[in-house]
């Protein structure tokens, strides 16, 4: 007898753009913090790059890495891309060259990207959950 119910403990597959949105959160953090604080900031979203990338391989694993990478880089953005990007916008009144504000778009774009990829990720389990 064949449902379309999934089984219980059964790991499944998130969703193409969920992962290619972790993996460009992850990047473009990752290459914020080398700008600013150098290579071993590089470190903490590659865990999530990983998750992202042997999710449909290994879903079990997957999953369970892509959620430690999904936390550790929103604490890693939050302990030390937010601070220098409040820093460098309480500052760009006074002085700003073209460097300062492309370091300064990047913080604010790998920000939004970390924020939209954890709502998506309560959005996910949440459908996941009703359905």
């Amino acid at each position: 007898m064949q449902t379309d119910k999934p089984l219980e403990g059964k790991a499944h597959n998130l969703p193409g753009w969920l992962r290619l949105l972790a993996i460009l959160a992850g990047g473009l953090s990752g290459f914020g913090g080398f700008l600013v604080f150098g290579i071993v900031f590089c470190f903490v979203p590659v865990v999530l790059i990983l998750g992202a990338i042997i999710q449909p391989y290994v879903p079990r694993l997957g999953r369970w890495v892509f959620s430690v990478g999904a936390m550790l880089v929103t604490v890693y953005v939050v302990l030390f891309l937010v601070p220098q990007a409040f820093g460098a916008i309480t500052m760009l009144r006074h002085y700003h060259e073209p460097h300062d504000l492309a370091v300064l778009s990047l913080f604010v774009l790998s920000t939004a990207l970390v924020i939209w990829l954890d709502a998506a990720l309560v959005r996910n389990e949440k459908v996941k959950k009703t359905s």
